[in-house]
């Protein structure tokens, strides 16, 4: 057998490697050996990493954010509130304690500010959940408004999330007013949402990172832009009706009704992250008009409202759903 059919040695096992474990069959072993010392003499010499003390959800962590400067909310989450305080740049947090049982990727979390032309993202890896896009390529719309996402896959997904003012300033280009809620509860109350409805604003929570998220992926926010003016029109005036009633069970049932006609609205106009295509030819308008029924909103509001998002998204190249 000569040098050019030895099996290779695997130098980072030793002698007791196998034929099967051989790490490329067509190196000789001294060749591998070689090229494998040149790499180690070439590569930087890593510095130790240096950082001061922070915590975030009760654990202790080094990092290299800028001092005094911690996103996190106590359950060590991001805080929505506080994502514009971040400067661009890569920031690291390495635990002092183990592995920290928030996330899946080990004791090291990493945030990753970006500048953009229309303001700042945050990656997506710096949050607990990612950012979800609907199956119906609605990718594009999501960068209007703001976020960073690929599209070189099948589906398009979310690598950067909009920090709140950067969100205010792009879904305004789309006639959307955002009015920012930045209590500390996950859940906005009745009258505080339907306030900001009546007003004709789009309500984004800051409270918590999965309330952010609920308010900014691709659902209820994308309902507004696709259903334009007739849309918030028509919100404002049943908001309006539900607050002059003065009923705190039928206001937060509005409020409720509100959530769910929005969602419903986008998951019939192309499929969503939630419901996909669980709304047929047929019982997709029929759900809407229910909905709307509920809200005081007139069959012909509805279907002007749908007519309406189902123009825009062609505009914006997203598959729209053919309904009887």
């Amino acid at each position: 057998m000569n040098e050019l059919t030895k099996p290779p040695i695997d130098v980072s096992v030793g002698p007791d490697f196998h034929a099967d474990q051989r790490i490329h069959p067509r190196i000789p072993g001294s060749t591998l050996r070689k090229s494998i010392a040149e790499t180690a003499l070439n590569e930087p010499i890593q510095e130790p990493f240096t950082g001061h003390d922070i915590m975030v959800g009760g654990e202790a962590y080094e990092t290299d954010l800028p001092e005094g400067v911690n996103p996190f909310s106590e359950d060590g989450h991001i805080d929505p509130k506080k994502m514009d305080e971040l400067a661009a740049g890569n920031f690291t947090l390495i635990s002092k304690g183990g592995e920290s049982d928030l996330y899946d990727s080990g004791p090291d979390r990493k945030i990753s500010v970006r500048k953009t032309d229309a303001g700042k993202v945050i990656g997506n890896g710096a949050f607990q959940y990612y950012w979800e896009i609907g199956p119906g390529k609605t990718g594009r719309l999501m960068e209007s408004l703001g976020f960073e996402v690929n599209d070189s896959t099948e589906n398009d997904f979310v690598t950067g999330v909009p920090t709140p003012e950067t969100l205010v300033k792009v879904s305004a280009q789309h006639g959307v007013a955002i009015e920012l809620i930045r209590g500390d509860e996950h859940y906005v109350d009745g009258p505080t949402y339907l306030g900001a409805f009546k007003a004709g604003k789009y309500p984004v929570s800051l409270g918590t990172e999965s309330a952010y998220r609920h308010d900014t992926e691709d659902d209820h926010i994308t309902a507004m832009v696709l259903g334009k003016e007739p849309l918030r029109d028509a919100l404002a005036e049943a908001a309006d009706k539900a607050l002059g009633s003065g009923d705190r069970k039928r206001i937060d049932m509005a409020a409720q009704d509100i959530d769910t006609f929005t969602a419903t609205l986008r998951s019939i106009v192309s499929p969503g992250i939630l419901l996909g295509e669980a709304y047929g030819r047929q019982s997709g308008r029929r759900t809407l008009l229910q909905y709307g029924e509920r809200l005081g909103i007139s069959e012909d509001t509805v279907s002007t409202i749908l007519s309406t998002a189902q123009a825009t998204a062609r505009e914006l190249g997203i598959e729209v759903k053919e309904l009887d």
